[in-house]
């Protein structure tokens, strides 16, 4: 029952808390009304990249839910965090997935690989699609990464 579920997430936490293994871990959300059917459900995820502590923190703020209207911009904030002793930090930004190529399709980009920000024009987005949107930092310390699935409103 409940007590279970409570204990699973618990263990999983202490788990990530504890130093879960360097890669690409992906967290699922699943809810449901308290007693409701599995047909009232909804769920969402989050890729989470687990990396060595040594290069910059990374982390992109995007539209609520991961969800946005494709007939309008969507906008990514990055946001970095880097040690200035490590020199100085690049960036770039990938999809992933095969879906889209930033680089390829530049024109529906309105900010460079390269910003802090990437700005995606509208109507460049297929509606029901998913795309997961990577930002790398790498300075002397080493390359730090955050992902954002998002995912284009039918």
């Amino acid at each position: 029952g409940r007590r279970q579920r409570d204990d699973g997430q618990r263990r999983a936490a202490e788990r990530i808390e504890q130093g879960a293994r360097v890669g690409v871990w992906r967290a699922t959300l699943r809810v449901r009304p308290e007693g409701g059917a599995d047909a009232e459900a909804g769920e969402t995820s989050v890729l989470l990249t687990v990396a060595d502590a040594d290069g910059p923190t990374v982390r992109i703020a995007g539209p609520p839910g991961g969800l946005f209207d494709p007939s309008e911009r969507l906008v990514l904030r990055g946001a970095v965090g880097a040690d200035p002793r490590d020199g100085a930090v690049t960036l770039r930004w990938r999809a992933l997935g095969g879906l889209l190529d930033l680089d390829v399709n530049a024109s529906a980009l309105a900010t460079a690989t390269d910003a802090i920000n990437l700005v995606l024009r509208p109507d460049v987005l297929g509606a029901g699609q998913r795309y997961t949107l990577r930002l790398e930092a790498t300075n002397d310390a080493g390359v730090g990464a955050a992902e954002l699935l998002v995912e284009a409103n039918a």
